[in-house]
């Protein structure tokens, strides 16, 4: 054969659950460098996601099958813009989310979540982080609307993992040289 065959597509029977299951936040000042995925699996690493020692990692788990993600284009002259948007809906939100939100509205955000498919992903980066815009609807329930949203000049990038501790691991520095070698 003289070709290298591609097949992109589900498998039948293969299953195939949208939306957003679970997402944590980092801000952005506390976020050292999201590195770039490996070119074959397009995918960041578990060590990818650099974040200063005592950051905060806020989980936001909403209702089951509420939370969405989309990621529109633009294209110019300069290239392909990539505008990640995630949104949102709290029911019931407790004073403490809302004084939370307040304090830190006006920061930016690196954003990872975990799937229904069990993928994660992430979007934003040191440096540029998404913002976050609040709402507030009280009709049939009670909600607070978030919606984390920014330009990129990459899409999300796959996340080899979201498990806290695989991210970021507790590390002993070792100070200590030695030339020995275990053989």
């Amino acid at each position: 054969m003289t070709v290298s065959p591609q097949h992109f597509g589900v498998d039948r029977m293969q299953p195939n659950a949208g939306y957003v299951r679970t997402l944590w936040l980092l801000r952005e000042p506390d976020v050292l460098a999201v590195m770039e995925p490996e070119r074959v699996s397009m995918t960041v690493s578990p060590a990818g996601l650099l974040a200063r020692v005592g950051a905060v990692v806020t989980r936001l788990q909403p209702p089951s099958r509420t939370a969405t993600f989309a990621e529109p284009t633009q294209s110019d002259r300069a290239g392909t813009m990539y505008l990640p948007s995630l949104q949102l809906s709290l029911p019931r939100p407790p004073a403490e989310l809302d004084r939370y939100l307040t304090d830190h509205q006006a920061v930016r955000w690196v954003v990872f979540w975990l799937d229904y498919n069990g993928q994660g992903w992430v979007a934003g980066d040191a440096g540029n982080g998404l913002r976050l815009t609040i709402g507030r609807q009280q009709s049939e329930t009670a909600l607070i609307n978030l919606q984390l949203s920014g330009k990129n000049w990459h899409p999300a990038w796959r996340l080899a993992t979201t498990d806290l501790a695989t991210l970021f691991p507790v590390v002993d520095f070792d100070y200590s040289f030695d030339l020995s070698f275990n053989s």
